[in-house]
C-alpha cells in the first residue's frame, strides 16, 4: 500500500484561498479600528468646544428654565450661532434676551460659535430631526458633511433625572419643563438612539453645563 506524503495542487490552492480570505477580513477590520481611534480625539475636542461655548452663553444670558429650556430642546445649538437674540430683534427663535450690558455683565454677546451651514429641522421632534414641520436654522455639521441635504449635524437632547430622552411635546408647559434635568449634545453621526441617554456611547456625547 502506498502512503501520501504530499498535498495535491487543488488542496494547496484551497488552503491559500482560505488564508487570503481570512487575511482580508482581519486587515479590513484593523484598518477600520485605526481610523476610528484616530478620529476619536477630534470628536472629543469638538464636543468639548461646544460644551464650553454653551456654558458661556448660559452664564451671560442667565438662562431660565421655564423661558428657555423648551427652546433649547426645539432648536438645539442654533442659539449659539445667532447674531442676536435681543428683545427688540426679529430672531426667528424668539428668545427675548436683552442686549449685552457692560455694567451688569449680562445679556447676549454672541454668536458664540460660527455656523457651518443650515438645515431644515422639525422643532417638534426629538433631537431636531427632519419632519413635515420645518424651520431653517444654523447648525454645526460633521467634518465629513459635503452637502446641505444630509442630516449630519450636532443635536441636543433633553434628558430627565432618570436619563430618559424627552421630546419637546413632553415639556411644552412651565411645569413639564421642570422634568428636564440636563441637556446633552451628540455627535452628528449618532443618527439614532434609544429612550435613554446611556444608549449613546460616552465618546459621542457631552453634557451641556447650563445651571438652573
Amino acid at each position: 500500500m502506498k502512503t501520501r506524503n504530499a498535498f495535491t495542487l487543488i488542496e494547496l490552492l484551497i488552503v491559500i484561498g482560505l488564508l487570503a480570505a481570512l487575511a482580508s477580513v482581519f486587515f479590513s477590520h484593523f484598518s477600520g479600528t485605526k481610523e476610528e481611534v484616530a478620529h476619536d480625539p477630534i470628536v472629543q475636542k469638538e464636543l468639548s468646544d461646544i460644551q464650553r461655548a454653551f456654558h458661556r452663553m448660559a452664564v451671560d444670558c442667565v438662562l431660565q428654565r421655564e423661558t428657555h429650556y423648551l427652546k433649547i430642546a426645539q432648536y438645539g445649538l442654533a442659539p449659539l450661532m445667532a447674531n442676536s437674540l435681543r428683545t427688540n430683534g426679529t430672531d426667528n427663535l424668539n428668545w427675548q434676551i436683552a442686549v449685552w450690558d457692560d455694567e451688569r455683565g449680562r445679556g447676549w454677546r454672541g454668536p458664540y460659535i460660527s455656523s457651518e451651514g443650515y438645515r431644515e429641522i422639525d422643532p417638534a421632534s426629538v433631537g431636531q430631526k427632519s419632519g413635515s414641520r420645518t424651520e431653517r436654522v444654523p447648525v454645526l455639521t460633521t467634518p465629513h458633511s459635503d452637502s446641505e441635504t444630509d442630516m449630519y449635524y450636532y443635536r441636543v437632547l433633553a434628558v430627565d433625572i432618570d436619563g430618559k430622552i424627552l421630546a419637546p411635546a413632553d415639556i411644552d408647559t412651565a411645569d413639564e419643563v421642570k422634568k428636564v434635568d440636563q441637556f446633552w449634545v451628540v455627535f452628528p453621526e449618532t443618527e439614532s438612539w434609544g429612550d435613554n441617554i446611556s444608549s449613546i456611547s460616552e465618546s459621542k456625547r457631552r453634557r451641556l453645563l447650563i445651571g438652573d
